[in-house]
């Protein structure tokens, strides 16, 4: 399957999100976080992922440390993009051609956006107050 959070523009997409998503989609194959809220402590449970073969981690906060520590847990990471990270920094290749996927094989995550789900939820909850 593939997962990616820009389908919708969802830049909210943080740590607690993807602890769940690598919790409950264990074959996850492809992954965008392009442009997440995403942090090193969310990053690392991807080592969990072990058929993970593209991750887009451009704009993100992604350290040149994680990013050394997920390719050597995945060998099976194929592909992948670092631009505009710390990471990009410290390695030569930051781009990794992705692998083409059929439209059948895709698996659009979508969030909404608070503000546009109608709901009063501050918390965070799904609940509103």
């Amino acid at each position: 399957a593939v997962v990616s959070t820009q389908s919708t523009g969802c830049t909210q997409f943080g740590d607690t999100g993807l602890c769940l998503l690598v919790e409950h989609c264990h074959m996850l194959k492809s992954l965008n976080l392009c442009e997440t809220l995403v942090t090193d402590e969310g990053l690392l449970a991807l080592t969990e992922l072990k058929s993970l073969s593209c991750l887009n981690l451009n704009s993100t906060k992604l350290s040149a440390q994680v990013f050394d520590e997920l390719l050597n847990k995945l060998p099976g990471l194929k592909s992948y993009d670092i631009r505009y990270t710390e990471a990009c920094e410290w390695h030569d290749e930051f781009v990794l051609l992705p692998t083409e996927t059929t439209e059948s094989e895709e698996l659009r995550f979508e969030l909404m956006d608070k503000d546009d789900s109608g709901d009063d939820d501050e918390d965070g909850t799904g609940r509103g107050h």
